[in-house]
């Protein structure tokens, strides 16, 4: 197996995707405006009785897009001859922890572990799990 800190563009690759974590944040709180500035637009001009379960999932969706946007584009914007495999390491374990501690929540709903005012829907599970394939997707297909 070979090492992957003996080259500088693994190196610089692996410290740029340090960068999705901020731009993962700014985007969900970038993208909880816009979904429910959107939302109130909708349900105020033309469908008045927009049922709540469609406003919850169309604004995690929009966070989830807009985070994975952001985060991949800054990464670009910052560096661009990154390391796909390199620029991934990070963003991989953050969501594989995210997704074993949402798996734990999901089975066990253990309430005095989180508290009660975190609320837990599928559609915050959207939200969160979204941006890393958006963030992979156009790596991907960005990458030299």
């Amino acid at each position: 197996m070979k090492n992957i800190f003996a080259n500088k563009r693994n190196v610089k690759s692996i410290l740029v995707s340090l960068v999705f974590f901020p731009a993962v944040m700014l985007g969900h709180m970038a993208g909880y405006f816009f979904g429910y500035t959107g939302n109130w637009l909708i349900t105020s001009s033309m469908i008045p009785d927009t049922p709540v379960w469609y406003v919850f999932l169309s604004v995690s969706i929009t966070q989830g897009i807009f985070a994975g946007l952001l985060s991949s584009y800054t990464t670009i914007l910052i560096y661009r001859d990154y390391r796909f495999k390199s620029t991934m390491i990070l963003p991989t374990i953050f969501y594989l922890l995210m997704l074993l501690m949402l798996l734990f929540l999901l089975f066990f709903r253990y309430e005095s572990f989180i508290g009660n005012w975190v609320n837990f829907y599928y559609g915050n599970y959207i939200a969160i799990i979204l941006p890393f394939f958006f963030y992979f997707i156009i790596l991907k297909n960005y990458e030299n």
